[in-house]
């Protein structure tokens, strides 16, 4: 595909305050909000997308020019299902790798069963998380 063609994208980093969650529910408690907030043809327009998740920040991507609308959504939430929370909007970056590095966020790394190496026996090993 052509780069005048492709979307620009904004990454949203943003910082949850609220009960304790794994990083796999704050995922799907922020995708549900904004779908909640923007509704579906929000999310088709703004094609946000989590990134990923820490068990207290997120990075939600979305293309160029809605980012303002994502901010506004993220300020917005303030309770699920009866128990308060809070999304505060810690930075807009360009690049998945300038927002980690300057809110120095630290993402786990994903471990996967590897079956490539060793004649078919297991070795458990790691690679940055994409």
């Amino acid at each position: 595909m052509k780069s005048s063609i492709r979307d620009d994208f904004r990454y949203v980093y943003a910082k949850y305050e609220g009960e304790k969650l794994n990083s796999d529910a704050l995922e799907s408690r922020v995708e549900n909000h904004l779908l909640l907030m923007l509704g579906a043809l929000g999310k088709v327009e703004a094609g946000f997308k989590v990134m990923f998740a820490t068990e207290d920040n997120v990075c939600i991507r979305c293309i160029r020019g809605y980012e303002q609308k994502i901010c506004a959504a993220l300020a917005l939430a303030n309770s699920w299902d009866g128990k308060p929370m809070r999304l505060k909007v810690l930075r807009i970056a360009g690049t998945i790798k300038s927002g980690n590095t300057k809110e120095k966020i630290k993402r786990k790394r994903k471990r996967f069963l590897d079956t490539t190496k060793n004649k078919g026996k297991t070795n458990y090993t790691q690679k940055k998380a994409k």
